[in-house]
């Protein structure tokens, strides 16, 4: 059977706390009066296929065509990883392309278009 990879994408989310102000500012206009937070804390989000509940610690995705998905906690944190670069991550960046250096000289230079340098 043939596999698939999803295309990598960049996209913005919030994590909806209780405050509606990052869920505003990622979608661009104000919550409809049904999506107010309710008693249990949760909002409606107004989505392609229709208007999802959005719970406490779910994330609210502006997806790569500007629309806009709810996503349970579990379910971002398995699909997402955060594409800001840390200090971790120009660390390990770095670590990677010295070993790469490393490698190149040991092989007698970078080759680059058949030419070697």
């Amino acid at each position: 059977m043939p596999k698939f990879r999803r295309t990598p994408i960049v996209i913005e989310a919030v994590q909806w706390t209780g405050d509606t102000a990052p869920i505003i500012a990622l979608i661009g206009h104000d919550l409809p009066t049904y999506g107010l937070p309710g008693n249990s804390g949760s909002i409606r989000v107004t989505c392609p296929r229709g208007d999802h509940e959005c719970r406490l610690g779910d994330w609210v995705i502006k997806g790569a065509m500007g629309e806009t998905y709810v996503c349970e906690r579990e379910t971002f944190e398995h699909l997402y990883e955060s594409a800001e670069q840390t200090p971790e991550l120009r660390a390990e960046i770095d670590k990677r392309l010295k070993a790469f250096s490393d490698a190149a000289d040991r092989l007698g230079g970078f080759v680059r278009r058949g030419v070697k340098e």
